[in-house]
């Protein structure tokens, strides 16, 4: 292969030459930076993400946390805020939002009525035999207490009635359970799961306090022996 002599002596050329290379590196160095950069920014970002998930976990536990905060039903203001939202509900408020405005009328004195319907209550509305898992069975014959629970699912008054029917994913059990209530505005509707899954350690906590604090009101409790 023919070099000529003077191109790779010629100091012009040996300047050009290398400031081709430096541009080349530095090309490439920054390529790198950007590589480094990108792969910095996705880790923070997935990071940023996680913790943003966390955090926000931990502002809904803080926030269904607050319903501990048993003194606010002593603030006219607070109480004043709550009876308007009930007044101007139409429909159900998020999972743990609506916990959190059931115990709000309970801390500010506000009358409301809550009335749990799922798979069982439904059987029994439509008249099916039914066989608990914890050995209890229903016998269709008795028609008295089947027309008292109809008669249940139709209580509304004003906007202090609620009827807690299964979520979304029960969706054909909660449209039986409304085929036999007048009760059809959304502005009644409630989760029959409001005090358990994922509500259930929040509202134990905040039952206990309420039931052991000096602000609770007289408590009748009505159910079935225990065996």
């Amino acid at each position: 292969m023919y070099t000529d002599k003077n191109t790779l002596t010629n100091p012009t050329n040996i300047k050009e030459q290398l400031k081709v290379l430096k541009c080349r590196i530095k090309i490439n160095f920054k390529e790198f930076i950007y590589f480094i950069f990108i792969i910095i920014f996705v880790s923070l970002l997935s990071n940023l993400l996680l913790t943003f998930n966390r955090h926000k976990e931990e502002i809904n536990n803080k926030n269904i946390a607050n319903l501990i905060d048993l003194n606010r039903g002593k603030n006219k203001i607070f109480c004043s805020y709550t009876k308007s939202k009930l007044k101007n509900r139409s429909q159900p408020f998020e999972y743990r939002k609506e916990l959190s405005f059931i115990t709000d009328l309970i801390l500010c004195n506000i009358p409301f009525s809550f009335i749990r319907f799922a798979d069982g209550e439904n059987s029994i509305m439509r008249g099916e035999e039914l066989k608990g898992i914890d050995n209890w069975h229903w016998e269709p014959n008795n028609k008295k207490f089947r027309q008292k629970l109809i008669e249940s699912a139709s209580i509304c008054i004003n906007n202090n009635s609620f009827i807690g029917i299964p979520c979304k994913n029960w969706f054909r059990i909660s449209e039986s359970i409304l085929s036999f209530s007048n009760c059809t505005s959304a502005k009644y509707f409630s989760y029959s799961t409001i005090f358990t899954n994922n509500n259930f350690k929040s509202f134990k906590d905040w039952i206990i306090r309420y039931i052991n604090s000096s602000n609770r009101r007289k408590i009748i409790l009505i159910a079935n022996s225990i065996y």
